[in-house]
């Protein structure tokens, strides 16, 4: 009888604490998932930008093998040519702004610069779809680009969904 008592006695009090932690404990929770949400990792929108990839190209196994270090390579250059590209731009943008006066050919010579960058990202373009091409079928090697212009869209949608 005793020890039914205390049995008793003792589940009523593993009620009374789970009771009092399960706010706690789901406060914490959610406090995690909004930081999670708010804060996409780059290997986040990696992994999230494979798997889109291998759906809307609908790579085969063989295919993804030869396809990713193709794709990584290109994605490495257009990434440094994009950040060039900005550093051009920004350049031009102070010296549009200063309130020193600059030469025609100042500005120019910016301008041109930030072109000439620009040519750059597409020839690094260009050269991906011949390199691409060689390694899956010519529609799935042009439909990369569709692909990136989708996985851009979906991510802007679900960071804006998040916030």
């Amino acid at each position: 009888m005793k020890s039914l008592k205390l049995l008793k006695n003792n589940i009523i009090l593993v009620v009374i604490i789970i009771t009092t932690m399960v706010p706690y404990i789901a406060a914490s929770q959610e406090q995690s998932k909004s930081k999670s949400a708010q804060q996409l990792s780059y290997e986040d929108i990696k992994n999230q930008k494979i798997a889109f990839f291998t759906q809307e190209l609908q790579l085969t196994s063989k295919e993804a093998e030869k396809f990713w270090p193709v794709y990584n390579e290109y994605w490495k250059a257009m990434d440094n040519a994009r950040l060039q590209t900005m550093k051009s731009l920004k350049a031009l943008n102070v010296a549009l702004k200063s309130d020193e006066e600059k030469t025609d050919s100042e500005i120019n010579a910016l301008t041109e610069d930030y072109l000439n960058k620009r040519k750059v990202e597409d020839g690094l373009a260009s050269q991906f779809y011949i390199d691409a091409k060689k390694v899956v079928p010519i529609k799935k090697a042009a439909k990369v680009f569709q692909a990136e212009e989708n996985f851009r869209i979906m991510l802007i949608r679900q960071l804006r969904h998040k916030k």
